[in-house]
């Protein structure tokens, strides 16, 4: 009896099955990227709500070092947001503004010493900042399960419903 040689394994290639659905996963994952790079989201302000934070914006949201830009990025858009009397502003902006918010220090229930002159007013604006980052943040998991659903495709492994990304 002779002894068999065994050859080692070789990756192959993927599949044209397989590579259709990779490619078709990048095209998703492309398509989806510039979809919510052009993505605005409505926030559910009056015109004083928007005013309110506007002035937050340009006179009390806290910073340091390069998170000024931020504020510059934040105050462009809410110059838009002030003529059409609504936010409506990009992911970037609602997470900058979260992030300004995030930082906010206060005293009791009546305070003067900001933009917000009653706590009530202060919870207003966040609640609906961060309505807003719920909304932001189901669209990065999006993003998130077609970035896991390329990367499977790409070695040729196709991910059922029942594997969480998370």
């Amino acid at each position: 009896m002779e002894a068999q040689t065994i050859e080692p394994e070789v990756n192959s290639p993927l599949s044209d099955f397989q590579q259709a659905a990779f490619d078709s996963a990048k095209q998703d994952l492309e398509n989806l990227v510039k979809e919510l790079s052009e993505k605005r989201y409505l926030i559910d302000f009056t015109k004083d709500e928007v005013a309110m934070l506007d002035s937050f914006i340009k006179n009390d949201a806290p910073w340091k070092f390069t998170e000024a830009l931020g504020i510059i990025e934040v105050e462009k858009e809410m110059k838009t947001a002030m003529k059409q009397g609504k936010l409506f502003t990009t992911s970037l902006a609602i997470e900058a503004i979260y992030f300004y918010l995030s930082k906010v220090d206060g005293k009791g229930k009546n305070t003067s010493a900001s933009t917000f002159k009653k706590v009530e007013d202060y919870i207003k604006i966040l609640k609906g900042i961060t309505a807003g980052m719920e909304k932001v943040k189901a669209d990065n998991e999006r993003v998130k399960n077609a970035e896991f659903i390329l990367a499977a495709r790409k070695e040729g492994i196709e991910p059922d419903s029942s594997i969480q990304t998370a």
